[in-house]
């Protein structure tokens, strides 16, 4: 059954416990009904909804600023070059010419740092005062006289040096867009082959703003600077590698820390499958591997408020301050601006104005301890678990608690969740939604304390309405004293299925008006059913001319194969005193034939949307039906499958009629007759069954000569259709033994 076929069983079991006033099933089924949807909205859809994202964000925001992560001090140290109000005004108003940017690149180089990464794209070439000066001026002696000078003029060759002393990491931006390309692509981090570009999951990108070509050559690497901000616009997490084309190409801050560790080659990942598809969920970065989604996003470890990591004025770093060139000495150094206007600002769970360069910080700080907070990737199966555990517990205990229980049960249900939570947060660095655990208990609990409970009474009425139409009355008398007994929900058990068919029903229905069939059925179904209510059965059906049976539910019963075959036997009887009265009459004398099979099924309420009906389903139904209609092939009234007979076996005399495969199964099954209960067969019929059994251990040992003469002195004494049918294989087997395996099995071609 799907999850939209769940959904509406559910509604419609709630719907007839609203009609008939059934408060506390009514309860129980909202509490399934909303634990249903918690369970598919967070661990089944693949697309959570957006409300329960956003509840799981306002929490993940609250434990950062409450329950910050907590990273000891690492060897390695991020510094942030800061173009601050300060420089602005000691230096000169934004845009600084690229000359300017050369004086702090060969600063901050010389003051010891080991990268020098740029929160800044330099995509269009700036224009060289030589270049504007002469294009002003109509006298070329003059212009070729500038034009000797240019090169002293030329920022982006200036920038383009100074870069190239040390390890240079450069920003650029991606977009969705394809036809906003502004120059080359730097070269990828990894080139996907044909087979992995149809198969694997990644942020995609279409478009750019690089650097120009003169920037990238000297870059000891390049990675893109651009945010992907959740729904709500906070920035939580970042995809470490993103997809343009045919390759994969690092985030800046990614970019940055390998080229710190000298890593030349594409870091090792780990690859999963899912199904046809895959995904990189682990990179390795130094001897860490950095856990990721599906989608290559990390958790952003942000460390703590803005300014958690040293800043340094560029004003004071060309002064040559020593306090800056020491913080500079040996770090990561991230140029990026805090100056008013130019302000590169993201919403993140620490703050609604925070340093998109900070940003860069922490990731490159998370990555180099290896401490970055993930998701696993049991996450949606664990939440499955213990959503649809809880789901279902809290929905049946709820509606039946006390206020003082249900109260207290929900407040430590709720206190374990958070505490869960939080260790695997703090400890663990482990990030799991918890909204869903947090609604699901409150839930449930809002709708156990607004439903009320009926009286004794209308729980006896609710009782008697479901199952006085084919439960027998010792069983309503069971469930009246024990309404919790009641299940209604499939569940698998071990029970007995009987089936009853009345033989050449089709000529007798043509010879009978309507009326008369109607009243000849009810001659027929009044007594058997009867009696199967006598031996604690339960009507299952009527079809037409059947009648289906069934004992082990709704209540358990121990004695369910013995209790079958009883009915079986007191129907047998039963038919005798029918045919007799009708033949008075000058009506059809009816024959039946009765089918008992026993094994696990599937019982409970089933049945679409519009209509429902308690019923079994399962292989040992179908077999029950298969030896049922059997028992005309082999001329007698009742057949018993193997399963209901063996537990049996010291009850009644049997007679194992024969070892069949019916139609669409391999397994041998035998069939078999119950001839009396123990200690009730007469001589005669024991001499004659001990005879039968050994006339049929000679067929099996396919002494066909003996077979054939105990089976015709069989035949003489009391003519039977079964003695007949052993007689023809003989005959056949005489003629074409069958094959070495032959255990004595017959295949019926026929259903």
């Amino acid at each position: 059954m799907n999850s939209q076929s769940l959904f509406a069983s559910l509604l419609l079991h709630l719907s007839e416990a609203v009609r008939k006033n059934t408060s506390v099933k009514a309860a129980t089924l909202l509490c399934l009904l909303f634990s249903f949807y918690m369970v598919y909205s967070q661990a089944i859809n693949p697309q959570t909804p957006e409300w329960l994202k956003r509840l799981d964000y306002i929490y993940y925001d609250l434990r950062f600023n409450e329950m910050p992560l907590q990273r000891s001090d690492s060897v390695h140290r991020v510094v942030i070059l800061d173009i601050d109000d300060e420089s602005i005004m000691a230096e000169g108003r934004w845009p600084w010419p690229r000359n300017k940017l050369a004086e702090l690149t060969r600063a901050a180089f010389d003051a010891g740092a080991v990268v020098v990464s740029y929160d800044i794209v330099f995509s269009e070439a700036q224009e060289n005062i030589i270049d504007a000066f002469a294009g002003a001026i109509d006298n070329p002696q003059l212009q070729r006289e500038l034009d000797a000078y240019r090169d002293n003029f030329d920022g982006d060759q200036a920038l383009s040096e100074a870069m190239s002393q040390g390890d240079a990491v450069l920003g650029y931006f991606t977009q969705g867009i394809e036809k906003f390309k502004v120059n080359s692509l730097p070269e990828p981090l990894v080139s996907l082959s044909d087979q992995d570009l149809q198969n694997f999951i990644a942020i995609e990108e279409k478009g750019w703003t690089t650097n120009l070509a003169m920037f990238q050559d000297v870059a000891s690497r390049e990675g893109y600077v651009t945010s992907f901000p959740d729904s709500d616009g906070v920035v939580r997490r970042s995809p470490l590698m993103i997809k343009i084309g045919e390759n994969l190409y690092p985030s800046m801050a990614f970019a940055a820390v390998l080229s710190y560790l000298i890593v030349d080659e594409a870091p090792e990942v780990k690859l999963q499958k899912y199904g046809e598809l895959s995904a990189i969920r682990a990179i390795k970065i130094a001897d860490n591997w950095i856990n990721t989604d599906i989608m290559m996003n990390v958790l952003v470890p942000y460390r703590g408020p803005k300014k958690s990591y040293p800043y340094v004025s560029v004003t004071h770093l060309l002064n040559g301050d020593p306090e800056a060139i020491n913080l500079l000495d040996g770090a990561i150094v991230l140029v990026g601006t805090s100056a008013a206007g130019l302000y590169d600002l993201r919403a993140t769970p620490l703050d609604e104005v925070y340093p998109g360069v900070e940003v860069h910080a922490n990731l490159i700080d998370g990555m180099l301890q290896g401490a970055i907070p993930f998701r696993p990737d049991w996450e949606r199966g664990a939440s499955l678990v213990i959503l649809s555990i809880f789901g279902v517990l809290f929905s049946f205990a709820f509606p039946r608690l006390s206020p003082f229980w249900l109260l207290s049960i929900g407040g430590i249900a709720l206190a374990s969740a958070l505490i869960a939570n939080n260790y695997l947060w703090v400890y663990k660095m482990m990030e799991l939604p918890v909204a869903s655990q947090i609604l699901l208990v409150l839930g449930t609990m809002v709708i156990s304390m607004a439903q009320g409970f009926l009286t004794e009474a209308a729980t006896r009425q609710r009782i008697k309405a479901i199952f006085d139409q084919y439960v027998p009355p010792q069983h309503v008398s069971t469930m009246l004293k024990d309404p919790e007994s009641i299940n209604l929900e499939g569940e698998s058990r071990d029970m007995t299925i009987f089936f009853m068919d009345i033989r050449g029903f089709t000529s007798i229905s043509e010879a009978l008006d309507a009326v008369k069939l109607k009243r000849f059925l009810s001659r027929i179904f009044t007594p058997v059913t009867q009696s199967i209510f006598d031996h604690n059965g339960t009507i299952d059906k009527y079809v037409g001319d059947m009648v289906m049976a069934f004992w082990g539910a709704p209540l358990p019963d121990d004695q369910h194969r013995y209790r079958a075959v009883k009915t079986a036997l007191a129907v047998s009887d039963t038919m005798h005193d029918v045919r007799k009265n009708l033949a008075l009459e000058g009506l059809p004398e009816p024959y039946v034939g009765i089918g008992i099979n026993s094994g696990v099924v599937n019982v409970g309420d089933m049945g679409s949307e519009i209509r429902r009906a308690y019923t079994v389903i399962g292989d040992a139904v179908n077999l029950a039906s298969r030896v049922e209609s059997l028992t005309k092939f082999y001329g007698v009234e009742l057949l018993v499958g193997e399963d209901t007979q063996k537990p049996l076996a010291d009850a009644f005399l049997w007679r194992e009629i024969d070892r069949i495969q019916v139609k669409g199964k391999e397994q041998v099954v035998s069939i078999f007759v119950p001839l009396a209960e123990s200690g009730q067969a007469s001589a005669l019929l024991q001499d004659q069954e001990a005879l039968y059994r050994e006339a049929k251990a000679h067929y099996l040992q396919r002494d066909w000569q003996i077979a054939q003469k105990m089976f015709l002195a069989l035949q003489k004494d009391d003519p039977q259709k079964i003695f007949d049918i052993y007689l023809e294989r003989i005959a056949e087997f005489v003629e074409q033994p069958p094959a070495e395996d032959w255990q004595g099995e017959y295949r019926h071609l026929s259903k």
